[in-house]
């Protein structure tokens, strides 16, 4: 899609399958997506992560891997 961006890092230090991968969501409200997606069933691991720039929410897919939907805050970073 026009905008997108795809980054893959292959380190060696890292595990391998579920425990070494990280997809991740950008996207514009992350409040609403997080209630999209838990009216569908997600559950997400914790509470919404505040860190400077941007917020988190991480949820598990059905084979374990680890996905992350995260909003930037910091204006030069929106989608």
């Amino acid at each position: 899609a026009a905008g997108a961006f795809l980054g893959v890092c292959d380190l060696s230090h890292r595990p391998r399958g579920t425990a070494g991968m990280l997809v991740t969501f950008v996207v514009p409200d992350l409040d609403a997506a997080v209630a999209v997606l838990s009216a569908r069933g997600a559950a997400f691991e914790g509470a919404v992560l505040e860190r400077p720039g941007h917020r988190s929410a991480f949820l598990r897919d059905p084979a374990g891997y680890l996905l992350e939907v995260q909003q930037f805050t910091d204006r030069r970073w929106t989608p």
